[in-house]
């Protein structure tokens, strides 16, 4: 068996002139784009085993149109169910990836997909839209600085405009005394 990488200059890739090759792959949370890999459409494409199944084409067209989730789901099982007998290609690892994040200064990480999904760098924002800082002295809820301006720093911006706009009206009044005289 001759295993080659897909950027071996002796071997014409689309000629299928290998036994076997390695590659990296990752998946979505919804099905489809990683169904849409398995369809003959896609040989050359994504496929690049140029797997082709025609049952499997109608799988996905049909869990495509399908709105109903616990249909859909049937059809999604009976795609890997198939795919799995056909043995296209075999899994050699299944990497888990590592997050680290500081729950000490902010809080409401949510994990994408919700049931065993990552806190961070996963396929929604949720996390990021629902991050707070955690409040002063380690307490839950958002800090007693939430970014915005202090009472004593709005009550001096106050006081400033005041005296600014007493300013104006005494030096209003001396130029129209002065025009007058």
């Amino acid at each position: 068996m001759r295993i080659v990488r897909r950027d071996d200059e002796d071997v014409e890739w689309e000629n299928g002139t290998f036994d076997a090759y390695i590659w990296s792959w990752g998946g979505d949370p919804d099905p489809d784009f990683n169904m849409s890999v398995y369809i003959s459409s896609q040989c050359l494409g994504w496929s690049d085993g140029c797997y082709k199944n025609a049952e499997l084409d109608q799988l996905y067209e049909e869990q495509r149109s399908t709105f109903d989730r616990d249909a859909r789901q049937a059809i999604v099982h009976e795609f890997e169910q198939i795919h799995y007998e056909e043995i296209p290609e075999i899994a050699l690892v299944y990497p888990e990836l590592i997050h680290a994040y500081r729950t000490d200064t902010f809080e409401g990480y949510v994990p994408t997909p919700t049931n065993g999904g990552a806190y961070l760098f996963g396929w929604r924002v949720d996390s990021y839209m629902n991050l707070q800082p955690v409040a002063a002295g380690g307490g839950s809820g958002p800090a007693a600085d939430d970014g915005g301006m202090s009472t004593g720093l709005l009550v001096a911006i106050g006081a400033i405009a005041v005296i600014v706009v007493g300013a104006l009206v005494v030096m209003g009044r001396r130029r129209s005394e002065e025009d007058e005289a």
